[in-house]
């Protein structure tokens, strides 16, 4: 009982930790022409949800901001009604929209009050998301947004804050919105429909993906040429080393996490909109994506009134089931952190072949020979790497990031510490014991557009005791 309360109490620390170092550490991105999605981070034990703004211009070519959110449903707590089986969440969300160019403008607010009902308690821990939508006209400006979810069954409550531009089509010959991504297919929950993308990572299972954008032509007098680009970043997709190896050469892949300085073409589509006027809505169908980093660009350029401009949204395409593991694959791959070299060695011999559930189940069952014991810390094992890449995924997966290594192996820390360049995780209330106390720098690019953190944990040899121990608890059946 004192490990499990000791535990608990680590977790909610860190919990509360979290909320600082990803809502306050996240910045507006340096460019304005690239977006990259709601990069809110998952928070433990609160509601989560993701939030998007959109300006834009409507049939009778009246201004507006559009207002998407998504909620997904194992973010809520849903409760038993009356012992039919089925299972309820109730959820209080309200919307404000203030003008922010302006002290005269009263703001908007709108509320929502729903109840959510599914037909078994493994709905409830479905991703499929509650969508809501809300669309008002406006004057082109600057608003800010805010939004707070409140889990009635729970009474938590969560909060975001963005902003978002309506264009003034009168200042510019050509005036555009951000780019936008919308999916439609990708499993038996998922809408019919084409849906906002909201979040930077997109599951490799939809059946359709496009990026979409809206002009406005103040004239006819124009000859505008439009170029969508996609291309794909080559990213740094490794596992974690452990913390006792060198850390990674300032300049490797592995260290920036992503090389914006070369990319491969996936796909260039070009058309002309010559003597239109008005609102023009326009979007490109994407290919089918392998997993990977992508940047979709319209670039529109008009000779006739030597105006350009260039709108750009980054995107990850991850496995159907993330933040999940749910294929054999990903599994075997996750066992990184516990398997000696020659056990994971073996298991990526059998990756992709119908062996491989053979030699999985072998490697926990030699690990563990209690049965009941061993589906109690598989279960631990893998909830804890579902955890890590709601935490802590950027780049790559969050569970193959610096921080998911620690946060799988060793759990949640005691008290976590954040400064201007990286945070400091001590795993022992105010020690100041050397190796239970790691270090992250905070690796910025400076030169490209970086909407996540990166933190790269400073390595030391120090570290190897502390990190083997716990290593060996997990292969003995006992969970740090």
């Amino acid at each position: 009982m004192g490990k499990t309360t000791a535990l608990f109490t680590r977790a909610a620390s860190f919990v509360a930790l979290l909320v600082v170092i990803f809502l306050g550490g996240c910045t507006t991105p340096r460019y304005a022409n690239v977006s990259a999605g709601d990069l809110h981070s998952f928070v433990p034990g609160l509601p989560n949800f993701n939030i998007g703004a959109f300006g834009f211009y409507d049939e009778h070519y009246l201004p507006g901001l559009r207002v998407d959110i998504s909620i997904p449903y194992n973010s809520l707590i849903f409760k038993s009604v009356n012992n039919t089986g089925r299972f309820e969440a109730h959820f209080d969300m309200e919307l404000k929209i203030t003008r922010k160019d302006t002290a005269d403008a009263l703001p908007i607010v709108k509320s929502y009050n729903r109840t959510i009902d599914v037909s078994n308690y493994s709905a409830s821990r479905s991703l499929k998301n509650y969508l809501i939508h809300f669309k008002t006209i406006l004057v082109p400006g600057t608003y800010d947004i805010q939004a707070v979810l409140l889990d009635q069954n729970s009474g938590k409550s969560s909060q975001q804050s963005l902003h978002s531009i309506i264009p003034n089509p009168a200042q510019n010959q050509v005036t555009t919105t951000s780019i936008e991504l919308l999916s439609k297919g990708g499993g038996p929950d998922a809408p019919p429909n084409f849906e906002p993308v909201l979040t930077y990572h997109i599951s490799q299972s939809v059946d359709s993906l496009k990026a979409a954008i809206q002009l406005y032509l103040n004239t006819t007098n124009n000859n505008l040429n439009l170029k969508m680009a996609l291309v794909k970043f080559r990213a740094d997709s490794t596992p974690a080393r452990p913390p006792y190896f060198v850390t990674p050469m300032q300049g490797s892949l592995e260290y920036r996490g992503i090389d914006f300085g070369t990319a491969d073409t996936i796909q260039v589509t070009t058309r002309n909109y010559n003597g239109l006027a008005g609102a023009i809505s326009i979007d490109f169908l994407l290919p089918k994506l392998k997993q990977g980093i992508y940047r979709a660009s319209i670039i529109g350029t008009d000779a006739a009134n030597n105006t350009s401009f260039v709108r750009s949204r980054d995107f990850a395409v991850r496995e159907p089931g993330f933040p999940r593991l749910t294929n054999l694959n990903e599994l075997a791959e996750a066992t990184y952190y516990i398997a000696t070299q020659k056990e994971y060695k073996n298991l990526m011999r059998y990756y992709n072949s119908d062996s491989l559930k053979q030699a999985f189940d072998k490697f926990w069952a030699n690990l563990i020979p209690n049965k009941h014991k061993a589906k109690a810390v598989i279960s631990s094992y893998y909830s804890r790497v579902e955890d890590a890449n709601m935490l802590f995924s950027n780049y790559k997966e969050g569970w193959k990031t610096d921080p998911g290594m620690l946060y799988i192996v060793l759990g949640p820390p005691s008290y976590v510490e954040h400064n201007i360049d990286g945070m400091t995780w001590y795993y022992q209330q105010f020690t100041s014991d050397v190796p239970n106390t790691f270090y992250f720098k905070q690796v910025i690019n400076t030169r490209d557009f970086f909407p996540f953190n990166h933190y790269l944990l400073m390595r030391n040899i120090y570290y190897q005791q502390v990190y083997y121990t716990r290593v060996e608890d997990w292969r003995d059946g006992i969970v740090p």
